[in-house]
C-alpha cells in the first residue's frame, strides 16, 4: 500500500515521556500558521503519523518559552499596543476559524469580528474597546445578536465570551511577537532578544523574572 502524500506539519514537542511497555509519549504542540494544514483527521485516535527531527535552529529555551506563555505576559494591554494596534488584532482575528463552533469562514457565512463589550473596558453606546473581540462566523454573530451571548453559548454565556476574548488576544500576541523578533518557534527566541524588545517598548516589567534577569 502506497503513502499518502500529505503535506509535512512543523511543531515542537514538550512533555515527552517513556511508557510503561516502552513507547513514548509526547505533548507536540503545532503553531497556528501550521496548524492551518493539519488533517483533522490526524487527531483522531488511531491515525498514523510520522514524525522526524528537523534541523532547523535549535529549540534551547522551551522551559522559558513555556513560563512566558503562562506568565500573563500576552494579557496586558501595554503588551498587546506594543505587538501591534487593533486594527491589526482584528484582521488576525477574521483569519482564525470559529471561536465557537472551530468552522472556517465561506463565501456564504464568513468570519466576523465579534466585538465583546464590556463596560470595565470602556464600552459605552458608542465605544467598541480596542483587543476585544472574537471570530465567529457570521451566522453564529447574528444569533448572537438576535439571542444575546446566552443564546449562543447557553449555559456559558458572558464567562464563554470573557475568556475567548483572553484566549485569542494572547494567541494573536503570542504568534505576532515572535514573528516581529525573526523566529518561527518561541523555543528559540533567546530570553536577552525578548528582554531587549520589552525594554525598548517599556513593558518589561510584565515579563516574568527568567526573562527579566537575562
Amino acid at each position: 500500500m502506497g503513502l499518502a502524500h500529505n503535506p509535512a506539519v512543523m511543531g515542537t514537542t514538550y512533555n515527552g515521556r517513556y511508557m510503561p511497555d516502552g513507547s513514548i509519549e509526547l505533548t507536540l504542540v503545532i503553531p497556528t500558521e501550521q496548524a492551518n494544514r493539519f488533517s483533522a483527521r490526524m487527531m483522531e485516535f488511531g491515525t498514523n503519523i510520522g514524525l522526524v527531527e528537523l534541523a532547523y535552529k535549535p529549540a534551547n529555551w522551551g522551559k522559558e518559552a513555556r513560563t512566558l506563555f503562562l506568565s500573563g505576559f500576552f494579557s496586558a494591554p501595554a503588551v498587546w499596543r506594543a505587538i501591534g494596534s487593533d486594527e491589526h488584532y482584528q484582521a488576525w482575528v477574521k483569519k482564525q476559524p470559529s471561536a465557537h463552533s472551530s468552522r472556517r469562514g465561506t463565501g456564504d457565512d464568513q468570519i466576523v469580528y465579534a466585538h465583546v463589550r464590556r463596560v470595565r473596558d470602556g464600552a459605552g453606546s458608542s465605544i467598541k474597546p480596542l483587543y476585544c473581540g472574537i471570530p465567529l462566523l457570521n451566522s453564529e454573530h447574528q444569533l448572537q445578536h438576535q439571542k444575546g451571548e446566552s443564546g449562543l453559548r447557553p449555559g456559558e454565556g458572558k464567562a464563554w465570551f470573557d475568556r475567548q476574548r483572553v484566549v485569542f488576544v494572547t494567541m494573536w500576541g503570542w504568534e505576532t511577537l515572535k514573528r516581529q523578533l525573526g523566529f518561527e518557534h518561541w523555543p528559540q527566541v533567546p530570553p536577552a532578544t525578548l528582554l531587549e524588545w520589552a525594554q525598548r517598548n517599556n513593558v518589561d516589567r510584565y515579563l516574568p523574572a527568567c526573562y527579566r534577569k537575562s
